[in-house]
This record gives C-alpha cells, sequence and structure tokens, in this order.
C-alpha cells in the first residue's frame, strides 16, 4: 500500500508539473503568435503563416 499511495502522490505531481508546463507553453505560443501576427502586419506579408 505504501508503493501504491506514493506511486500514487508521485502521479499527480507529475500531472500537475505537466499541467504548469503546458498552460506556460500555451501562453508562450500565444504570445508569440501574436508577436509574429503584428511582424506580419507591419511586413505587409499577411499570408505567410505557420501550420
Amino acid at each position: 500500500m505504501g508503493m501504491l499511495t506514493f506511486h500514487e502522490v508521485y502521479k499527480a505531481k507529475i500531472d500537475l508539473n505537466v499541467g504548469i508546463i503546458a498552460t506556460e507553453s500555451i501562453f508562450i505560443v500565444r504570445r508569440m503568435m501574436k508577436n509574429y501576427a503584428y511582424w506580419l502586419l507591419i511586413r505587409k506579408e499577411c499570408f505567410l503563416f505557420i501550420n
């Protein structure tokens, strides 16, 4: 039982860390896309988007 409980706690910590990293990554990507969109607007190349 001790190992199972430790494993569950460890897995929960991993899931939490992954969630935090994913959230930060989403914010970073959104900020990068926004900056890239502004740069495209300035460059007047609005049809070049990274898929």
